[in-house]
């Protein structure tokens, strides 16, 4: 009987995980990395590497944030049988706007998009769709073309004095009031940081991390100290998770109140 009610107890938690768990299902994960096209291969753009499948990848390269916004203007050559004619185009993003040709593109000939990108307020790296609606369909584009690149801070090195290798913080040591202490910060490097105490030298209790969790390279984020203990001995901080000998990863901590 026991066994019974235990195993009864058993299947109503599964039932009730399950319940919890939303599963996406595959066809979506896949219309998202692979969009649906109509017309497959009437389109061929000028310039832009191959990503999965049929979407050029067009790059823009590294812009500061204070940049004016970039621009470029990419033909492309209708493949198919019939004339085509852009309707609409649409962007994931109201930092990217798309001017396109009006005019109906026999076959063999060629038409355009310029594409304009503004990086104020987009530090980091950066991947925007533009969908291409043609007379082929109202409703699924006819062809999908990406936008990769990277933005720069506006600010300077002035405004991160200290430097531990890639990571870049607003001063060169720390106060913990009240158990905590924070410092703007920034991943100055190429790649993703995640950032926590060196638990092997760092004082016992030391917690530091980042938001957000895991800087890109290029964000800006803050650095969170937290210390709770009481006592009056020096606290002995070692920054973890950047390739640098022990000396260049320590963070003074000049009192704690």
């Amino acid at each position: 009987m026991r066994v019974a009610v235990m195993a009864a107890v058993w299947l109503l938690g599964v039932t009730s995980a399950e319940a919890q768990i939303r599963i996406v299902p595959r066809e979506r994960l896949d219309s998202v990395a692979n969009p649906a096209t109509v017309g497959k291969g009437r389109v061929l753009f000028s310039e832009g590497r191959m990503a999965n499948v049929d979407i050029p990848i067009v790059e823009f390269g590294t812009l500061n944030e204070d940049s004016e916004p970039w621009s470029r203007t990419i033909e492309w050559t209708n493949r198919g049988n019939e004339p085509l004619v852009v309707t609409r185009v649409t962007t994931g993003c109201n930092c990217v706007r798309v001017e396109h040709s009006v005019q109906p593109v026999r076959v063999g000939a060629k038409g355009w998009i310029k594409v304009t990108f503004d990086p104020k307020g987009r530090v980091g790296g950066v991947v925007q769709r533009v969908w291409i609606y043609t007379n082929l369909s109202a409703k699924t584009p006819t062809a999908v073309l990406e936008l990769h690149g990277r933005v720069l801070s506006s600010k300077t090195n002035d405004d991160y004095p200290k430097a531990m290798g890639d990571l870049r913080l607003s001063a060169e040591s720390v106060t913990i009031v009240e158990g905590r202490a924070s410092l703007a910060c920034k991943n100055a490097g190429g790649r993703a940081l995640r950032i926590a105490a060196d638990v092997m030298l760092s004082s016992p209790g030391v917690v530091l991390r980042t938001e957000p969790a895991v800087l890109p390279p290029g964000a800006e984020g803050v650095l969170i100290v937290e210390y709770k203990s009481r006592t009056t001995e020096e606290v002995r901080l070692y920054v973890g998770g950047l390739e640098l000998p022990p000396r260049m990863r320590k963070l003074e901590v000049v009192s704690v109140k």
